[in-house]
């Protein structure tokens, strides 16, 4: 079981590596995380995210909308996605690897190993709970089991299920 912000870490990665050129066989893959909601599998997004950076509505100081945008590294920084973002580069590049050592998830066509992988890695980021800015919603919320879709679920001080990753192609 996961809290929102863990998976919002989970999702941000995902979609980092499937906008990463170098992972060949996932490259612009829309792949999605499945979750375990009151009995009931649903997928969506956790994040916003543009191919660098997860984006979010806001009000600035003076009540006018804005977009802030969130990383793993730079000025607006979240402790999540660095947490997650170093435990994956210490993943790819172990500090004992070999000279010749490659990132194995330039390989990877496997959905199994890869939600095996990114299970492993949010595991070993070990996040703790902190104040996310980010609202604790899956947006672009489909249903698997009744095809229910909405534009988002709060997920507030809930711990969540990941039960699979799927991908989702436009028909």
């Amino acid at each position: 079981m996961y809290t929102i912000e863990q998976l919002q870490a989970c999702d941000f990665l995902l979609k980092k590596i499937t906008s990463d050129r170098q992972c060949t066989k996932l490259f612009q893959k829309n792949l999605k995380l499945v979750v375990e909601i009151d009995s009931s599998y649903w997928f969506g997004d956790f994040v916003d995210f543009d191919g660098r950076r997860i984006s979010q509505q806001s009000f600035d100081d003076q009540g006018d909308p804005v977009i802030k945008q969130y990383s793993s590294t730079g000025s607006e920084t979240l402790q999540s996605l660095k947490g997650i973002w170093e435990a994956y580069a210490s993943f790819v590049k172990p500090q004992s690897a070999d000279p010749f050592w490659n990132n194995p998830l330039i390989w990877v066509d496997s959905i199994p190993l890869l939600f095996n992988t990114l299970t492993k890695i949010l595991d070993i980021a070990n996040l703790k709970d902190s104040e996310s800015p980010l609202f604790p919603y899956l947006f672009n919320a489909k249903n698997l089991d009744k095809g229910i879709e909405l534009p988002f679920i709060n997920l507030a001080e809930r711990k969540i299920n990941l039960i699979s990753i799927i991908e989702v192609t436009n028909n």
